[in-house]
């Protein structure tokens, strides 16, 4: 199979040109409000550069110093677009909802790790996801895909204060409802979840529904009335962001 000379010949533009759509995309819905895109200054920068080091200082002749300018112009946009993928990678797991689940389903931010979290929802509706992380979560219902619901669940935290109202704990969860008849809240985004409060809590963990050691907790404390809240390092599961 021959190529055309003009290929052979213009093979860097060509490649540049491929490279350059692709990264304007990426720059454009992938990267903070598309400011991405203004990041081919600099490829053009490194371009002219590139060009004028080579044919002023290395003596090369101009058609081989701008062939080599736009093999640099292509390893750079390549650098952007592996950059890019990398940073934004985001792995995703799947959480199988127990089929004789129904109601509200309840997430809790949990002490596990994506590594040791079990990505599950057992059949009173309780779940633990890792706290923070970079992953993005498919639900599994019945054989039916329902991640779209999920996207207008409740977020929630619940605080619960001591007796004499010295220390409070902030146990912090998401949840949505999960109907049999695949008739959902969610499919309304602003309609109101009721989630779970204080009382409802002690009452799962009392049952043994929920596993308090699980629960990422943050606790403030303060030494009395007159005092601001400082968050307690040693009573809370890890420090606060």
């Amino acid at each position: 199979m021959r190529i055309h000379p003009d290929l052979r010949r213009f093979w860097p533009q060509l490649l540049f040109l491929m490279l350059a759509v692709l990264w304007f995309y990426r720059a454009r819905y992938f990267t903070f409000y598309g400011l991405g895109i203004y990041s081919f200054i600099d490829i053009f920068l490194v371009l002219l550069i590139t060009l004028l080091v080579l044919r002023f200082i290395f003596k090369q002749a101009w058609q081989p110093a701008w062939r080599g300018a736009w093999i640099a112009g292509c390893l750079l946009t390549l650098f952007h677009l592996g950059f890019n993928v990398v940073a934004k990678y985001r792995p995703t797991y799947d959480i199988n909802i127990h089929p004789d689940a129904e109601g509200c389903i309840y997430l809790f931010v949990s002490t596990l790790t994506e590594d040791n979290a079990p990505f599950e929802v057992d059949a009173n509706g309780i779940g633990y996801i890792p706290r923070g992380g970079r992953y993005d979560v498919q639900f599994n219902y019945r054989g039916e895909d329902i991640t779209e619901f999920w996207e207008h669940s409740q977020v929630q935290q619940i605080t619960m204060y001591n007796q004499d109202s010295t220390q409070k704990t902030a146990i912090s969860l998401q949840c949505f409802d999960l109907k049999v008849d695949s008739t959902y809240i969610g499919r309304n985004p602003y309609a109101f979840l009721g989630c779970m409060d204080e009382g409802l809590l002690n009452d799962y963990i009392e049952i043994n529904w929920v596993e308090p050691a699980l629960l990422f907790k943050q606790v403030w404390s303060k030494r009395g009335a007159l005092y601001d809240w400082e968050y307690d390092h040693k009573l809370s599961s890890t420090h606060p962001n």
